[in-house]
């Protein structure tokens, strides 16, 4: 395939991956659901300063993604797409940067390759597009990165005090993880070439550092003088000592929790990461390859280590990855691993319809086991159509051997990304996110008053446009819960909205009264 036409369809795919279908699906809660009604409130309190859900101030995040997310609610009205949007636009300049870095040196091909894996990675084009800060801050640690590596060649100081720049936007965005990465990445670097006091300098530059503490220090000075000492304690204890000493919020695992996280998350393009895996040793007396390697493992390493995991978090040590097996595709090395592995997924997204009945035993939750026996039905023939094809169109192209190897990378690519965003998402949302859209619309349609008990939902703020109160219900109110909580407590009530275990409910009678 000519350079030219990889590469404009390299950019046709970053586009349709991060833009497109941002309004398929409903929120997701609750990560989605609470940046989105935390924007919403910033943008009906008119207070840019903090935010809040539900009322209550949310010290969860840093500002920026809130003030981009609000612009564009402003400027297209509240919506799904508008808290999407800044995400979408924030991978695309991710894989531009991406496109600039590898295009100076390795040329125009693995470029190009490059952005196609970014934007066809099942983990990454699922994230790219969600309304949470982590598009943003992959951009800005890319454009970190990038930068400090380009001033490691030239002693350019544009580079250095672009560096520094988006390490600040980072820090605006996600907090202390934007300083991490490039520290931990350039101190181990120039440790392991015997340029450590380089690397020390350059992260230290007195410049740099002024920059960057003018981008920053605004912000939470103004938020400190809001809110005191709650905010400090939030950032350093909750937020930073918490999360890295133990699970927050449940979200716990061993320390090979994010293997499988890269194995599955890499896909259709897993078998790369694993051949340049083996390849790690020689590869590595390359001072750019060491670079990127240890960037890698310097996010896998620490998340690992950390108590509070999330798939998302090896998002960060994703872009060097890219480059990684980039050069092996522009090698035309055979696309059959991948081809096969497409395969496999789509087998295993057909059994899934026959792995349910078996798991739903297994579940201790009466709410689980509800949310999947009435989801059921809507495992027909239109979910299996769409696995079926993709598992007809790999077994062609494994049956193709003349046709080229890059033809095939397209194809699969592209195949993944339809499956992945015009499918499975939707179908995603359509069970465990369309009851409660539903649920706040009707009662917004009908200004119904609600609270809502023992159902962490933040999306319903969102489509209701309201503060919901978390309490038990009196007679004659309105509540927003789960089936089997209002089973257990209430005698009688009159059912305004029920799907899948969720329901909106008038309460007659509190049990035992």
């Amino acid at each position: 395939m000519p350079d030219k036409t990889l590469q404009w369809l390299a950019a046709l795919t970053v586009l349709v991956s991060f833009c497109a279908g941002l309004g398929l699906a409903p929120l997701f809660d609750k990560d989605e659901g609470a940046f989105a009604e935390a924007t919403r409130e910033m943008v009906v309190s008119g207070d840019y300063l903090m935010t809040y859900l539900n009322g209550a101030p949310r010290y969860d995040k840093p500002i920026l993604i809130y003030w981009l997310q609000a612009l564009c609610v402003h400027l297209f009205g509240l919506s799904e797409f508008s808290v999407r949007l800044p995400s979408g636009i924030a991978a695309v300049v991710w894989a531009w940067l991406l496109w600039r870095f590898v295009r100076e040196r390795d040329g125009t091909r693995t470029a190009a390759w490059a952005v196609f894996i970014l934007a066809t990675a099942i983990q990454v084009t699922l994230i790219a597009k969600a309304a949470i800060a982590d598009a943003l801050l992959n951009a800005c640690i890319a454009g970190t990165m990038f930068g400090f590596w380009k001033y490691h060649e030239t002693a350019s100081k544009k580079a250095l005090y672009g560096a520094f720049t988006a390490m600040a936007l980072g820090a605006l965005t996600k907090g202390p993880i934007a300083l991490y990465v490039p520290f931990a990445t350039l101190l181990v670097f120039g440790w392991r070439r015997g340029c450590f006091r380089a690397s020390a300098k350059t992260l230290f530059h007195p410049g740099g550092w002024a920059l960057f503490l003018a981008i920053t220090l605004p912000w939470p000075i103004l938020a400190y003088l809001d809110q005191g000492w709650p905010l400090i304690q939030a950032w350093i204890f909750d937020q930073t000592i918490r999360r890295v000493g133990g699970p927050l919020e449940g979200h716990g695992g061993n320390i090979f929790y994010y293997l499988p996280v890269i194995l599955l998350g890499l896909m259709p393009w897993t078998p790369l990461f694993l051949k340049q895996l083996r390849r790690i040793r020689p590869a590595c007396e390359n001072e750019l390859n060491q670079y990127l390697w240890i960037w890698l493992l310097s996010v896998f390493i620490l998340f690992s280590l950390m108590g509070t995991k999330l798939p998302h978090y090896m998002i960060y040590g994703y872009t060097p990855v890219c480059i990684l097996m980039a050069r092996l595709l522009s090698e035309q090395q055979s696309v059959r691993p991948m081809l096969l592995a497409g395969a496999v997924l789509c087998v295993l997204f057909l059994t899934v319809p026959l792995l349910i009945p078996v798991a739903v035993p297994m579940s201790k939750s009466e709410f689980a086991v509800r949310l999947i026996d009435e989801s059921m039905a809507l495992f027909d023939w239109r979910y299996s159509l769409p696995f079926a094809g993709g598992l007809l169109i790999f077994a062609a192209l494994l049956a193709l051997p003349r046709l080229r190897s890059d033809y095939k990378a397209i194809a699969l690519g592209w195949v993944f990304l339809a499956l992945v965003n015009f499918h499975i998402m939707p179908f995603a949302g359509k069970i465990t996110q369309e009851p409660i859209r539903e649920a706040a619309l009707l009662a917004k349609r009908e200004n119904l008053p609600v609270v809502k008990w023992k159902l962490n939902m933040p999306s319903f703020y969102f489509y209701r446009e309201s503060l919901i109160e978390e309490r038990l219900a009196a007679p004659g109110e309105i509540i927003f819960t789960r089936i089997d909580e209002l089973e257990s407590i209430y005698e009688q009530y009159d059912v305004l909205y029920y799907d899948k275990g969720v329901v909106l409910a008038k309460v007659l009678k509190v049990r035992g009264l």
